[in-house]
């Protein structure tokens, strides 16, 4: 094997385990605002929507109790995206900023996506860990 095969083959794996890295650390964030999500109906956890370049807008009529069907919706999402597309998560229900910010849940008092999202550089150094060894 050539030098330059070599190299085009190094790169080609790097591409590969970005693309890979990206789309798990997606993933494992919505995760875990979904999880702490705190539930009384599971309205609130059922209306967590992926989308990709876009803010989904409107809310959705699903109950989620354990999160697992929320989170295989937005799975389907973000392995279904292009690589490096901007993945977003959202959640329209008008009591979800309430939750968020104002402290209106005693399950999850520090709200659900700032907890989430300041774990994000573990997340990430864990997620890289597992994709290059």
């Amino acid at each position: 094997m050539s030098f330059a095969e070599s190299v085009r083959g190094h790169a080609a794996k790097a591409k590969a385990n970005l693309e890979q890295v990206h789309k798990k650390v997606a993933l494992e964030i919505f995760s875990r605002v979904i999880l702490r999500t705190p539930v009384d109906t599971g309205r609130l956890r059922g209306n967590w929507q992926a989308g990709v370049g876009v803010f989904v807008p409107g809310t959705v009529d699903a109950t989620d109790t354990s999160g697992s069907a929320t989170i295989a919706a937005v799975t389907a999402v973000v392995t279904g995206a292009r690589p490096h597309a901007s993945l977003t998560l959202t959640n329209n229900l008008p009591y979800a900023r309430r939750i968020e910010y104002d402290s209106w849940s005693r399950q999850a008092p520090a709200g659900m996506a700032r907890v989430s999202v300041a774990e994000f550089d573990g997340v990430v150094a864990g997620v890289v860990a597992e994709v290059v060894r």
